[in-house]
Order: structure tokens, then sequence, then C-alpha cells
């Protein structure tokens, strides 16, 4: 394929010293985004603390810090598996501990009593890891694209929102991501000199990608394929040098066993936690079929993660990967690269699509591959034009277009984490207008309140039962409102304020199934007054609606 001059493509304008100072400065350039990128996932890294909005993070967080303190590897608990971001996050916790307390009872007290500093740790581990996909997303795509249009792919993931908000949460999700990007990175090197130290490579990070995240074996085709085309490359048969796949197989089996030990002692309780993740129904996550959930992911989450001209491109990319598989003259690295980038999403999406629940976080592991797709596109679209000046400012406006639209919601969304969530507006609303030693009756996912300034209940099994926070100076509230089995329960155990999260919003949105809660919910809301109210807004605070209510005797 022609190459326009200058710095609009890959490698450059071609004489020695004016193709180095090119590459030089593509360099210095992808580092800057990747640094920008940071600094962009930095900014509201503590939201929400001292308080615990994100209902997942206590899973990784808590079990951690039972690391810490009881000596025992063992999760318990193999539902995602997670198990490699927890041993990462214990490790960090330890260290801090032997540091920051005279003892571990200390350590002990302060993690039970107030965790922000554990929470705030654990979210350093992940930005630092999400920069590290950005570093990652650009070398990918600097062999696949070239140094100019690798600035592309870097900048889109940059700018994604989906990637900036869980960039901040002490979730495992960032993990499995760099570390599929490190394995088919290594897979790359497997198609272009096939060297026994690659298979392995790429095959023990991928099996700590998947003691990370089941979904990560989706990954393991690309290995295959990767052998394939570099036995094909060189004259041979594809069956040629198969122990180094059966190699890439066991290291795959080896990095699952260290990154998850336990996965493989207990695997009864895998099974029991697995059935129990895969189940078939969740509020608002439910699946409306393999096609109605493709389309909405890529109606969705797609584009507002990648934009309409980043998305188009990327399909441009895909489109001529599998293009060259067909050429007639010989495939160069670039077309192998640019096949084994595709494998990944193209298998992923459609599994992802293909199961009951649908959430938009589950497609952060094939962002960075479609961004590097989107290079490849970028770089066939400047190739059109042969002129170097007007080509590099074609390049430049079609960069910007495409990097526009997700990077003004990622700057809004960065605002917003970065102001007072509505759940602690609520918080401070309640502690100026609400008297102390009031009955509260809260529930999942609303303000976390001071357990020695309100009496706070919550439902269990459809009664009201005191709130049992432990040590914890903010205990995080659970049950939902609506499961009342009766709304005159309320009144019986004097509750003076109702503290409603979003439950109710959302249950409206399916109201047959939830006709009851919903009509305790509003015979609820019918019989007390409205006395504040938070909700969203974009750029100005993040969160859910929350609203107190006082109790009409």
């Amino acid at each position: 394929m022609p190459k326009a001059s200058g710095a609009v493509l890959p490698g450059g304008s071609a004489g020695g010293s004016a193709g180095g100072s090119a590459v030089r400065w593509a360099v210095l350039a992808g580092l800057g985004i990747c640094a920008a990128g940071l600094l962009l996932r930095v900014i509201g890294l503590d939201f929400g603390l001292p308080f615990i909005y994100d209902p997942d993070e206590p899973d990784f967080v808590g079990r951690a810090w039972q690391m810490v303190t009881t000596g025992d590897l063992n999760p318990h608990w193999f539902g995602h598996p997670g198990t490699t971001v927890m041993y990462a996050f214990a490790g960090v916790f330890k260290g801090y501990s032997a540091l920051a307390f005279p003892d571990l009872a200390a350590a002990s007290t302060a993690f039970l009593t107030e965790p922000s500093r554990f929470y705030l740790l654990a979210r350093v581990v992940i930005v630092l890891l999400a920069f590290g996909t950005l570093v990652l997303t650009w070398q990918l795509a600097r062999r696949v694209a070239g140094d100019s249009a690798a600035l592309v792919a870097a900048a889109l993931l940059a700018v994604a929102p989906l990637h900036v908000q869980y960039s901040r949460l002490a979730r495992p999700d960032l993990l499995m991501s760099f570390l599929l990007l490190a394995s088919v990175l290594c897979a790359l090197q497997i198609a272009r000199e096939g060297r026994w130290r690659d298979y392995l490579a790429a095959g023990f990070l991928l099996g700590l990608a998947i003691a990370t995240k089941y979904p990560a074996v989706i990954a393991a085709p690309v290995i295959v394929l990767a052998h394939a085309l570099g036995q094909v490359n060189h004259g041979r048969p594809v069956w040629a040098r198969v122990e180094r796949l059966f190699g890439a197989g066991g290291a795959t089996m080896a990095g699952a066993f260290v990154g998850s030990p336990y996965l493989f002692l207990e695997w009864r309780l895998v099974l029991e936690n697995v059935v129990k993740e895969a189940r078939p129904y969740h509020l608002g996550g439910t699946s409306d079929g393999f096609l109605s959930t493709l389309w909405w992911y890529l109606d969705g989450t797609l584009i507002a993660n990648l934009g309409v001209v980043g998305l188009l491109l990327a399909a441009l990319g895909a489109g001529l990967a599998v293009a060259r598989v067909f050429r007639r003259e010989g495939r160069s690295s670039d077309d192998r690269g640019a096949l084994l980038v595709l494998t990944f999403p193209l298998l992923f999406i459609p599994f992802i699509a293909s199961l009951s629940l649908r959430w938009d976080r589950w497609l952060l592991p094939a962002l960075p591959f479609l961004c590097v797709l989107a290079a490849l596109g970028f770089r066939e679209v400047a190739a059109l034009v042969r002129h170097p000046g007007l080509a590099r400012a074609i390049s430049v406006a079609v960069a910007l277009l495409a990097i526009s639209l997700p990077a003004v919601d990622a700057v809004l969304w960065t605002r917003a984490v970065a102001q007072p969530d509505t759940r602690t507006l609520a918080y401070h609303w309640l502690l100026e207008n609400v008297p102390a030693d009031s009955r509260v009756l809260v529930e999942a996912y609303s303000p976390q309140l001071p357990a020695d300034r309100f009496r706070l209940y919550v439902v269990s099994q459809g009664f009201i039962d005191p709130l049992e926070g432990g040590q914890r100076q903010y205990p995080v509230p659970t049950g939902i409102i609506g499961t009342l089995r009766n709304p005159a329960l309320v009144g019986q155990a004097r509750i003076d304020y109702l503290l409603l999260a979003d439950h109710y919003d959302r249950r409206l949105s399916e109201p047959r199934r939830y006709a009851r809660q919903i009509a305790v919910y509003e015979e609820l809301m019918s019989t007390s007054q409205l006395l504040y109210q938070a909700e969203p807004s974009q750029g100005h605070a993040a969160g859910l609606t929350v609203r107190v209510y006082k109790v009409r005797r």
C-alpha cells in the first residue's frame, strides 16, 4: 500500500534523519497522549470517599484485606474469579500496613472503622493498570498501523468514557485488559518470529487474564491463529512445530494456576459461584436476545466510546484486515498483526451478546483492539491523499472528529465525579436538617449515614431490622424498601424518615414484574412528605436519584 510522506503515515518520510526525527516526535506524542489519559483518570480518583458507592468494590477490597489479616490466600469466592486483582491489592495493603501502622491490629481497626485509604490504594493500582493499557494499545497499534496512526488508537482509548470511568474502580476489568493486550503482543511475535519464549509468554499471560476474568479465554484462538500464520509465512504446514502450541497451552494452565491456585483446588465452589453469576435475569441488565443485545452494544456503548467516526474507522480497519487475507501478493507482518487484532473483538463481542445479561462494562476488553483497528482505518484514509500537506490536514481533521465526541463525554464525566456525588449531597443535607437520633429507614445504594448520629434501619426478608454496621463509622445500607411485606410496618417501627435510592425509578421500567414493590413505594411516598431530592447531572454531579421523606404520623 502506498504511504504518504511526512508524519501522516507510519514511518514518516523516507530520509534517514528526517524519518528518525518523525519517529521520535511520534514517540513523544504517544507518551504525551498516554500521560494525558492518566491525568484524566487520576482526577476524581477519590470520588465518594469516605463512602463506598460502587457495589462491587468491597468484593475485591474486602477479600484482599481478609487475606492480609488471616494469611489465607483462598478468596473463597470465584465468581469472576478476580483472584489476581485480590492478590495485587493484598500485596499493596500488606506493604502499606507495615509502613503506616505500628502493627496489624491497628491497621485492622483502621480498615474496619473507615477504610477509605485502602480503597484509594486499590484504585491507584487500577489507574496504573489503566495507564498500562493505554501504553500497550499504543504499542500494539505502532506494530500494526505504524507510528503516526498509532497516536489515534492511543487518543481514542485515552478519552473513551467507559475506560475512563472504570479506571477509577477497584475491580478486575482493567487488569484483564492489560493482560490480554500483553498476551496479544506476544502472539504477534509468534506470527513474526515463532520463538519458544513468545509461545510461553503469550500462554502464561492469557492464563493470568483468565484467572482475572473468565471471558479472557476467548483470546485463546488468537494464539492458535498466530501459530498458523507464522508457519504459513515460513512456507511450512500449519501443523508444523505444533509442540510449541501445546507449550503455549501448558503455559496458559500454569498462568491460571499461578493467578488463582484455588480455582483448581476448590472446583465445586467454582462451579457454584459461576452458576450464580450466570443468572438469567437482572434488573436493568437482562438481554432481549442476541441480535437486540448486539445492536444495544453497537448503538449505545460503542458509539458512546468510539464516536461515529471512530467506529467507522474501526470498521474500515476490520474490513482491511479481512481483505488482506485474500490478497494475491505476499502478506506482510502488518497483515498478520491486523488479523490477530481483529480476531479477539470478532469473537468476544458476539460472545457477550449471546449471554443472558448485558452490561456496558463487558465491552471494556474489546475497546483497545477496536482502537487499534481504528488506527488501521485512519492510516488507509490518510494514504488516499497524495499531496503531503493536504494529507496532513485531512489526517488531523479526521483524528479530531474521531476523538471529539467521546472526549467531551469523558471530560464531563470526570468533572462530575470530581464534584460531590448525589448521595454525598444528601448526606450533608441530612446532617444539617434531620434531628440526631432520628429513626431512618435506608436501602441499598442510599447515602451512608454515621451510626452514632442516627438510628438506622433496613428491610430484611420483608421486615424492618436495625442496620448492623459492625465497627464501621458509615455502615453500608442493604435491602430494598419496596420488598416490605406491609407498608404499615414503617409506622409500627416508629420510622421518622425514609431514605430512598433509585430502586423505585428502576422498577418503573418493568412494571409487571415489580408491580407489588412499586405499589409499596407509592403508598409510602403518598403518606409521607418529600423533603429533599438530588439527581445526577452530566458534568455537575454523578450518582443516582436520592429522596428523603418524612413519615407522617
